[in-house]
């Protein structure tokens, strides 16, 4: 009688540290889970906020040259390369920011009789990924000074 007892506290001890650790590892996965929501959000403001700088600063450019020498004049942003459809460069939301952010812009103009478009397409990517983690279109019109005020 005695060891069917033991034998029975025994299985009862082993399934309660079953449930134990089962119960540990949903929580353990649900806090795991609500950090990388936690930091994923984070870098998407972050990328938000970069991108609407960039915008911000390009619409007061009459063109890519103007808006690339107005954000190289910016403490956060380095590495600035100028290519055939726009620029690209690294960007961090403050100077001891640790997270920096590849941002890409594509400018476009587009020209008539009444003034020009300016059209932009600002990509930010962080880390090592190859899809943007936000992707911000812009644009400015520009009437032309010749064709009245």
């Amino acid at each position: 009688m005695k060891s069917k007892r033991n034998l029975a506290f025994i299985v009862e001890l082993f399934l309660l540290f079953a449930l134990m650790l089962l119960v540990t590892v949903v929580l353990t996965r649900a806090f795991v889970s609500s950090r990388m929501q936690s930091l994923y959000a984070r870098h998407k403001t972050e990328a938000v906020i970069v991108a609407e700088r960039v915008a911000e600063i390009s619409m007061s450019a009459d063109d890519l040259d103007g808006a690339l020498k107005l954000i190289s004049e910016l403490e956060e942003v380095s590495d600035l390369s100028e290519s055939e459809e726009g620029a690209t460069f690294m960007s961090k939301i403050s100077e001891d920011g640790k997270d920096s952010y590849l941002v890409k812009l594509k400018w476009e103009i587009e020209s008539d009789r009444s003034g020009a478009l300016n059209t932009q397409e600002i990509s930010v990517y962080f880390g090592e990924g190859s899809e943007p983690i936000y992707v911000l279109e812009s644009g400015s019109f520009r009437k032309e000074a010749s064709h009245g005020a």
